[in-house]
């Protein structure tokens, strides 16, 4: 399909007086096939729905430290690393629960390694509606997002960070341009399962860490509200149309 409409589409590519691109890494993707000038405008999240205010789920209300992943459960999402560390942080501190949201089933490497743990504290939820999507953060203390990437944003992320909660991930291409680390939470080597394990334990055994991260990771939250994102894309709209309008001019 792209083969097909590529010709058409870089007819028109020429013709854009403005580009926007989500993040250094779409940039550089897209940039491949359709070089240009790109201004960077990362997508936004709803930070009024995303929030501490939510009401958090007394089935997770116990006293366990819960970890929790939120996305498709396809092998690039990194699950398989996730379940892993899991299973060797248990080993040292048993009072742990995982929580796995998101659509999709367990392939076989997965299902091997969590019948391997054999444990009730891997709570595999499925795919969860908007609305009630805010209650799973704020029910965590912990956020973790394995992906192998490369991600071209972090949405997850943010909707961890808006909802107070510190975030472990992978220091990949999308992500490291929203998680600075030990300020909105830590950036890992999925590949190196110690990485994700060690950075497990660290959290664990610094509650006060925990929630500080979690309040700076809320105030950068807010720079990607709808709000904010909706004001800087008006702002390229009319800067290029300024721009459109004197080069019209020019040319008459």
């Amino acid at each position: 399909l792209y083969s097909m409409t590529k010709p058409l589409v870089q007819r028109w590519h020429k013709r854009i007086h403005g580009r926007i691109a989500v993040s250094q890494t779409a940039k550089h993707c897209i940039a491949n096939h359709f070089p240009g000038n790109y201004h960077i405008i990362p997508n936004g999240i709803d930070t009024n729905h995303f929030a501490d205010s939510a009401d958090p789920l007394p089935e997770f209300s116990d006293g366990k430290i819960n970890l929790l992943f939120v996305g498709r459960l396809e092998k690039k999402k990194g699950l398989k690393y996730l379940l892993i560390a899991f299973k060797h942080v248990r080993r040292i501190y048993p009072n742990i629960r995982l929580i796995i949201v998101g659509p999709g089933k367990l392939d076989s490497e997965c299902s091997a390694i969590l019948k391997s743990i054999n444990s009730e504290d891997v709570v595999i939820i499925g795919e969860v509606s908007y609305h009630q999507l805010p209650r799973y953060y704020v029910s965590a203390h912990v956020f973790c997002s394995p992906s192998t990437g490369p991600e071209s944003f972090g949405i997850v992320l943010l909707e961890a960070m808006a909802s107070g909660i510190p975030v472990i991930a992978s220091d990949i291409s999308g992500y490291n341009e929203i998680i600075r680390p030990r300020y909105e939470g830590l950036l890992v080597n999925t590949y190196e399962l110690r990485d994700m394990e060690q950075a497990i334990l660290y959290l664990i055994k610094n509650p006060q860490l925990r929630l500080h991260m979690g309040s700076i990771a809320k105030i950068t939250a807010q720079r990607y509200s709808w709000g904010s994102i909706a004001h800087t894309i008006e702002e390229f709209y009319y800067e290029h149309l300024d721009n459109s309008v004197s080069r019209t001019a020019l040319n008459a």
